[in-house]
């Protein structure tokens, strides 16, 4: 029998087109990259088909008020999350799975208010062993662990008591658990949870963080009451800003302070995800949108005028990040780094020939490998905590300077946002900058939060907080009632 006769043509230089007899052991190396090709195909499709069909989806709209509720005219909102630090929940394959991203179709946590759910979070601290009352500060590398957390409605500032009604019940009841024990419920639905450390022992504004809505020409008088910001970067942008309008003059400000934290960032030369260095505020809405508001001769001037307030601390030019940060990682990342199941990347070792699984694209499937997760959680943690700095993902678009991350909000973009980022598309989880930009504004006049911008605190007692403490130390409810104090001042 003759033998197959292969096409050559030129790839590179030194390859001449034509036909050529096909060897035996060159016949059996086409095979196998046909082969090869196929199960990557097989592979990408899998991940797309879970991406697709089983994570969760976040409104790009953010958390808005219920009007109906608030009432048309409100002008300021808020909204809590309450981390219990001190807890560890025990994780089932559900509960890692919606650790994950993963949308398991149906509630796993006990809700008793309207006013309040019961979640979980990933934290930044990892635990000691259950026989210690302590907890480790020490950064955590994603993991199946997960600590409780509380997100409040979004309210306006009068509605807290009424959270509070609801909420301190709650908290008295876990902050009763000794050892292993069950969340607050109004049914039988069960989740247990190790507590380490009481959440009243915490200074609450170290454990709360508060995200506000109100009108952009308010933000930078909340910009003042940081005691981080009452001199410097706020005083060049006033004397700069002096005769334009208040909206123009926030923007500069935010502007201003983002590209501060951005420097902070880089000089400190370590490696994590960037909204780890947003202190005091998380600018929550997307910056293409924000600058779209700005009138057109505001626009002109818009780039020079930031670069202006922070010239003594940010070089224009120079690259932001410099590529040394973390991208987040969804369940399907997880185990495709822990090597579970077969990878996307064939420069990666979880591609690799003898990794058989691939990842499956049935709820189910992944139910069974989400409890093979926890069964080798010592070996998956272990895994995950070795990746270096970077992106899990080809990469690129990590490099850009404050000057060209400006001239791209004229557009309408946000380099430091998941919607636009080329960072972003270049890591398979697709998210790097995770809340920071992704709520869109309402451009709309008619719209109840036309021009509404959210921040989120994360300042903490004694790093950058987002307002005057006055030294004291605050319990939650009293903490969530001077934010609400305060919030009301915008109103």
């Amino acid at each position: 029998m003759s033998r197959p006769w292969v096409l050559t043509f030129c790839l590179c230089q030194g390859i001449c087109f034509g036909w050529r007899p096909l060897e035996p052991v060159a016949l059996n190396q086409v095979e196998a990259v046909a082969r090869s090709r196929s199960k990557r195909t097989e592979t990408c499709n899998r991940f797309r088909q879970v991406t697709e069909m089983l994570m969760r989806k976040f409104s790009s709209r953010g958390r808005v008020l219920d009007r109906e509720r608030a009432g048309f005219g409100a002008s300021v909102s808020l909204d809590f999350e309450i981390e219990l630090k001190g807890s560890r929940l025990a994780m089932t394959p559900e509960l890692v799975l919606h650790r994950g991203g993963i949308d398991v179709g149906k509630p796993l946590f006990p809700q008793t208010s309207p006013w309040f759910n019961v979640d979980l979070d990933g934290g930044i601290y990892l635990h000691g062993q259950e026989k210690e009352e302590r907890t480790a500060h020490v950064r955590w590398q994603q993991s199946a662990d997960a600590l409780i957390e509380l997100q409040t409605a979004t309210i306006t500032p009068s509605e807290v008591h009424d959270v509070l009604e609801d909420l301190q019940p709650w908290l008295r009841k876990a902050e009763a658990c000794t050892g292993r024990c069950l969340l607050p419920r109004k049914n039988r639905q069960e989740v247990r949870f190790t507590q380490y450390r009481r959440l009243s022992s915490w200074n609450a504004p170290d454990t709360v963080q508060f995200t506000i809505g109100l009108d952009l020409s308010k933000v930078f008088m909340l910009l003042k009451l940081s005691p981080h910001y009452s001199k410097g970067i706020l005083a060049d942008v006033a004397e700069l800003c002096q005769n334009r309008s208040d909206a123009y003059g926030s923007l500069v400000a935010l502007a201003a302070v983002t590209l501060e934290q951005a420097k902070r960032y880089k000089a400190s030369r370590g490696c994590d995800h960037p909204k780890a260095f947003m202190q005091p505020y998380l600018v929550r809405s997307h910056w293409g949108d924000m600058v779209r508001a700005l009138s057109d001769d505001e626009r002109q001037t818009f780039v020079d005028d930031v670069l202006a307030a922070v010239s003594g601390t940010v070089d224009p030019e120079a690259p932001l990040w410099e590529r040394r940060f973390y991208d987040y990682l969804k369940f399907p990342e997880t185990v495709e780094m822990a090597r579970l199941v077969r990878g996307r990347d064939l420069a990666m070792p979880e591609a690799s020939e003898d990794v058989v699984q691939q990842l499956p694209a049935s709820l189910t499937g992944l139910k069974r490998l989400a409890a093979k997760v926890l069964k080798h959680k010592s070996s998956v943690d272990a895994e995950v905590s070795r990746r270096r700095c970077g992106l899990h993902g080809p990469g690129g678009g990590e490099d850009f300077s404050a000057r060209q991350w400006l001239q791209a909000t004229l557009r309408g973009v946000d380099l430091m946002s998941d919607h636009d980022s080329p960072a972003s598309n270049g890591s398979l989880s697709g998210m790097v900058w995770k809340s920071m930009g992704h709520w869109r504004m309402e451009n709309d006049p008619q719209q109840p939060n036309y021009r509404f911008v959210y921040l989120e605190c994360r300042g903490k007692v004694h790093k950058r907080p987002c307002l005057d403490l006055k030294g004291r130390r605050w319990s939650v409810p009293s903490y969530m009632r001077h934010v609400a104090r305060i919030a009301k001042q915008f109103e």
